[in-house]
Parts: structure tokens; sequence; C-alpha cells
């Protein structure tokens, strides 16, 4: 594996979009699954690929039609385990010369520094993106969809504001957002040059636009797309609107984390940082 291509996050982004509407550039080679969450597993805080979460992948992905002896193959790699650096590399044997082997898992992005210095190692040449989206939107489409997930959608609809806050705290989902720290642990072993900072706002109004982005920043011909549908929305939440005050207990976070970012080299950010800074002098003396 000469040359990986990482999308590191940030969960409720639009990771999958780009996943989707990509794979079918030629300069590219993707595994059957999107997200190996190798990294975060070696580095993380648990395990995201134990025996039985592979076993169920693997289930899963080959009773779907079209899983030909090619992927069982794989699938066979990926449950054998066991899981580590030469297991991870294994999984993009089939890559062919000169193309990018891909790695789609936003939890990357939450790995600490020590994780980086070993990850940057992995392949002669590598690129990342980290596409990220105003933080309390973002909070608010992760708390909906981890709810729905975990079966727990009704519920989490019929708790109150502080309840609300609970849930997300439990489920540790605030540090997806946490982008300048996420990025200045990156950045301790990665060149800068070699991440792609993306902002979902770039993707929801001018999605070709962005795909052209992350096509030059790879130096990759544009992907073709003769039905137009790298302009539709994908994973999309329930659009139920927040309710009022959520976001309130962690604006100085959000404020924090943003001005961080554009310290980091993403002007984008730049509006993010001064709504949470005037919406926090709001609500003082109470946070």
């Amino acid at each position: 594996m000469k040359k990986l291509l990482l999308c590191v996050g940030a969960a409720k982004t639009g990771t999958t979009w780009l996943y989707r509407n990509i794979r079918a550039n030629p300069g590219l080679w993707f595994s059957p699954e999107k997200e190996l969450n190798f990294h975060f597993t070696r580095h993380g805080w648990f395990d995201r690929l134990t025996p039985e979460i592979r076993r169920r992948k693997s289930e899963e992905r080959l009773a779907k039609p079209g899983a030909g002896e090619e992927t069982a193959a794989w699938y066979r790699r990926f449950v054998e385990g066991p899981v580590g650096p030469d297991w991870y590399r294994s999984l993009f044997a089939e890559a062919p010369e000169g193309r990018w082997a891909c790695d789609f898992s936003p939890s990357t992005s939450l790995i600490p520094a020590s994780g980086w210095a070993e990850v940057a190692r992995f392949a002669p040449e590598m690129r990342y993106i980290y596409i990220m989206r105003e933080p309390e939107a973002r909070l608010w489409s992760h708390a909906k969809f981890h709810a729905r997930y975990t079966g727990a959608a009704e519920r989490f609809r019929g708790l109150s504001l502080r309840g609300m806050e609970r849930f997300v705290e439990r489920s540790q989902l605030l540090v997806d957002g946490n982008y300048g720290t996420n990025l200045s642990a990156m950045l301790t072993a990665v060149r800068r040059e070699h991440v792609l900072l993306l902002d979902h706002a770039r993707i929801a109004a001018s999605p070709q636009a962005a795909l052209r982005e992350v096509e030059a920043f790879l130096g990759l011909p544009e992907t073709p797309d003769p039905e137009g549908i790298a302009a539709r929305p994908v994973n999309v939440t329930e659009p139920a609107p927040p309710p009022p005050g959520f976001g309130d207990r962690w604006r100085r976070l959000f404020r924090r984390e943003t001005a961080r970012l554009v310290e980091l080299g993403a002007p984008f950010a730049e509006p993010w940082a001064r709504l949470h800074a005037e919406k926090r002098a709001r609500l003082l003396p109470w946070f």
C-alpha cells in the first residue's frame, strides 16, 4: 500500500455523501466496508472491531445480492484477524498500483496525538479529508441519529432539555465536534498541506463544487456523474428542530473549539466562532 486516503470525520458532516459520490472515481480504491475503524480501535477508548462486530458486518454484507467470491474473500480476512497493522494493510491488498486506497472512518478524528504518530507512517503517501459542520447543528443531528441508531428515538423525542443534555453527554457525542482539539492532535504528526478541511455548508450549497475540490486536492480527474446524483442528500436525519436552549450548556466549548479551528487555518469557521461568542455573552453570568 503506497497511497492511503483517510476521510477522518466528523460524524454527521457529510462523510457518507462524499463516500457515495466519489466511489466511481478511477483514481480511488475502496474496500467493501466504508468504515474500517482500525485507528480508533487501536488508539481510542473502546473496541469498534470486536470479533462479534466483524462477524455481524460480514454476515450483513454477504447476505446482500451481488456479493461475489472476491467480496467473500475480503470478509474472511476482515473476520479472521488478529486486528493489528498487518491485518489493516491486508484489507487493501487488492488496491491497484497508483490508486488511493480509501478508509472513510469518522472515528479517526478522535484519536490522540500519540496515535497520529503511528497513523502517519502507514503509507509513503497519505492524504486526509476532515469534513466539519457548525458544531451545534452537527450535535443536534448526531443526537437524533444516535437515538434512532440505538432504538431510543421515541424516548429521545419525549425528553426534557436537561434529559437531552444528559443523553448527549452519556453518549459522548460532543467530542466529534471538538474540531480545534482534534485537528491540533492530528497536526502533531501530519503536514497541514496534506489535510483538506471541508465545510459541510459548502457540500449542502454546491455539492458539485465540493466534489471538484476533493478531486483537485487528490490530483484526480472528475468523478463520472451521468445521473447527477452528487446533488442528492445522503443519510439525512429527520428535520425536527432542537428545543429552545439546546446547545447553551456547551456554548463555551463551541466558542473555544471553533476559535482554535480558525487559528489552524479554517476561515469557514470564523462565523461559527463569532456566533458562539455572541450567544455565550448573552448567557453570562449563568454560564
